[in-house]
């Protein structure tokens, strides 16, 4: 299982989640470098497009996923999560939920999730 991150997150991208999660599996999509990239909670990751903030991981996004989806939110990478629970508790929007536990309006961003680091749902 693993944690995602739904509609009402569209347009916020608070952070507040990534400061507490302990494995950085929250990744923000920066469109200069066309990848995904672990934001600084603090400036997020658009203030320097030439460094990752934090950690060292990059993933490419999958095909599927339109760009607008990319830049509008946050996202969960589903291998990474370790079901902590730490960033749903922290989300000022109640946009994080265990995948088990996404309210039916917001099904839809379960594969969303998958989809854009290039996964299927297992």
């Amino acid at each position: 299982m693993t944690y995602i991150i739904a509609e009402p997150c569209i347009g916020i991208k608070d952070r507040a989640c990534v400061e507490v999660c302990p494995v950085d599996c929250i990744y923000e999509y920066v469109e200069e470098a066309g990848a995904f990239v672990v934001p600084d909670p603090s400036t997020g990751a658009g203030m320097d497009k030439t460094v990752i903030p934090r950690g060292q991981s990059v993933h490419i996004p999958g095909d599927g996923v339109t760009k607008e989806q990319l830049n509008s939110m946050l996202f969960i990478h589903p291998d990474e999560c370790i079901d902590c629970g730490a960033c749903e508790s922290v989300c000022p929007v109640t946009a994080i939920f265990a995948e088990a536990d996404t309210p039916d309006q917001w099904k839809s961003y379960v594969p969303l999730q998958y989809a854009a680091f290039g996964l299927q749902k297992k």
